[in-house]
């Protein structure tokens, strides 16, 4: 195949703390995916990347090995631009984490952490999501309006993480700041935030190994965070540093992804009353549902920056080593050529495929925790308050400066509650 020269960069911000993008990512991903499958962009940030956006070549490449999440070949990418600063959560972070390794690395922290993400252990936290959504709904229609960011999605994604965890119920405020300033690296609280963060999981650890210790066995504690001090295979062990860099991994991914997948899927369940109708006639589709919701407005847009270790074709674009990459999962789950009328909401398409959750090695590793919450909020609030309206207009409606695309707030009236 002949190679083609990837477009002059363009100067566009196509991170999800743009306004702009906010509001209409749809339409800058078919108007990147016009341009080709692979594209040179230049972000307002300052890193200039290749950003892949077409579903075929996003699938491929989110496999591809060839393309490094080793933290020091980003860093090496991009520290002499401003751009480091906006890469500053991967860099600054404990670097020995999933989405910062390559095998065999990588290999060896999963295989130490996937065994407290289980598809049994997921499971049995059923019970236990469900009682907390019961109490959040009971508690808003006690009022009749209610947020469903402040109210619902980020009460029962920050308590399900903080218990997971083992963090102390107090304390959960002051987790909760932190991780928002681990996240928005260009912000003057970013480095505070994450020294905090940092220190009290560094802390946490210390006092969850001596609690271990005590005990006749230690594998029957119930947090995640006991369990990742307690996994080995054949003598080895995670680090401190390790484990705080997974623990900080499991926060964001655990619970501000579960907050804007739950945020997204009941904003559209506003706007397309003949999706709710569909839903409330046959609820088992919540599941379908919400991969749906994965697909059409999932919470990771834009997988995190890969490296090219040497020189790669994709798309027909030849990729030179050392490049910066970006796979646009956003936009490959907008690609008409994998799901047709890709701007329209249908709970009842075939969602196989998406690239939501990511692929291959890399794939989401509570994947399974995020659909289980989101299932159980959006179906409990249905059953109770099937004719909730937005109380403001769609223009009042803000994004988090962050690099996950969640809603900030979503208030409604909750209307008419129905029994049992």
């Amino acid at each position: 195949m002949t190679h083609q020269e990837a477009p002059e960069a363009f100067d566009i911000d196509v991170s999800t703390a743009s306004v702009e993008h906010a509001r209409d990512p749809w339409g800058v991903y078919r108007w990147l995916r016009e341009r080709g499958p692979v594209v040179r962009v230049t972000s307002l940030g300052g890193i200039t990347a290749y950003s892949v956006t077409r579903y075929e070549e996003v699938f491929a490449g989110l496999q591809d090995s060839r393309f490094s999440k080793d933290a020091s070949h980003l860093g090496t990418a991009v520290g002499g631009t401003s751009g480091a600063r906006q890469a500053g959560f991967m860099l600054t972070a404990e670097s020995r984490h999933l989405l910062n390794t390559d095998p065999p690395d990588h290999t060896r922290l999963r295989k130490l952490v996937s065994r407290a993400f289980t598809a049994r252990r997921v499971q049995q936290l059923q019970p236990r999501i469900q009682e907390i959504v019961d109490a959040l709904i009971d508690e808003m229609a006690a009022t009749g309006e209610a947020d469903l960011i402040a109210d619902l999605a980020f009460p029962l994604s920050i308590t399900m993480i903080c218990e997971l965890l083992g963090v102390p119920s107090d304390q959960r405020a002051d987790f909760r700041a932190w991780s928002v300033a681990t996240m928005t690296p260009a912000t003057p609280d970013h480095a505070a935030g994450d020294a905090k963060l940092r220190e009290f999981l560094l802390a946490l650890i210390a006092k969850r190994r001596g609690e271990l210790a005590e005990m006749e066995d230690p594998g029957s504690a119930p947090d995640l965070l006991s369990a990742m001090v307690v996994a080995h295979d054949e003598g080895d062990r995670l680090s401190d540093a390790e484990l705080v860099g997974m623990a900080i991994l499991l926060l964001i991914a655990g619970h501000e992804t579960t907050v804007g997948l739950i945020g997204a899927a009941l904003l559209e369940l506003c706007r397309r009353r003949d999706q709710r109708e569909l839903l409330l006639n046959d609820p088992g589709l919540i599941g379908p549902a919400v991969e749906e919701f994965l697909r059409y407005e999932g919470p990771v847009q834009r997988a995190t920056f890969r490296v090219a270790v040497e020189d790669v074709e994709l798309g027909g674009v030849l990729i030179p080593a050392g490049s910066v990459v970006t796979m646009m999962v956003g936009s490959a789950n907008h690609d008409p050529d994998r799901f047709p009328d890709p701007d329209k909401v249908d709970i009842t398409r075939d969602t196989r495929g998406h690239v939501a959750f990511g692929r291959g090695m890399h794939m989401c590793l509570g994947a399974l925790l995020a659909r289980q919450e989101a299932q159980i909020a959006i179906g409990s609030l249905l059953r109770r308050f099937p004719d909730y309206t937005l109380s403001k207009g769609e223009d009042a409606l803000t994004y988090q400066p962050t690099v996950i695309r969640a809603l900030s707030s979503l208030p409604v009236h909750l209307g008419p509650a129905r029994e049992g």
